[in-house]
């Protein structure tokens, strides 16, 4: 739920956040949008081949879905945070779309968690954990505006974008 509120934002209110932050017109968010959405495809294709890697050189379903997850997410929510005090919009774009690679390397991470629990149930326990994704994606774009209103600053929201992402983490470790 946390990592896919976190996600929507890009599609969502993202290119808005670098208008009214960053001064860029709106062609070029556009352009700048999809940088962390092409860095999510990367990470969520590299992410299964990493979580693989580090299953046949531990042997460990723990280290290589869990620990991995966790270690990219706080990343994540880590460079989101950075990218605060970063006055150029192009870099910090690229900062926050480095930290979109590392939390979409945790998908692939979560769907194989899903065929590890589910045994039988398999299709059960991963359509419950996309529900609540879509519960997370459903939710955040609300939520935006309201923090908006209530903070006046889109640095809250970006807080909030970074938090999420700590959350996921923390679920990890259930």
């Amino acid at each position: 739920m946390f990592r896919a509120a976190g996600y929507i934002f890009f599609t969502s209110w993202f290119a808005t956040y670098l208008q009214e932050t960053r001064g860029v017109g709106i062609a070029r968010s556009g352009f700048l949008n999809m940088l962390p959405l092409l860095l999510a495809v990367a990470g969520a294709m590299a992410g299964g081949t990493i979580s693989d890697w580090i299953l046949k050189r531990t042997g460990s379903r723990n280290v290589a879905r869990r620990w991995l997850s966790i270690g990219c997410l706080i990343l994540c929510a880590g460079l989101i945070f950075w990218a605060l005090v970063i006055q150029d919009a192009l870099t910090a774009v690229l900062v926050i779309s480095a930290g979109s690679f590392f939390a979409s390397i945790a998908a692939p991470c979560a769907y194989a968690l899903t065929m590890d629990m589910g045994g039988s149930h398999v299709a059960t326990v991963n359509a419950t954990m996309n529900m609540m994704g879509n519960l997370g994606a459903w939710a955040f774009p609300i939520a935006t505006p309201m923090l908006l209103a209530h903070f006046k600053s889109w640095d809250a929201v970006v807080v909030v974008f970074g938090t999420l992402y700590l959350l996921a983490a923390a679920f990890w470790l259930l």
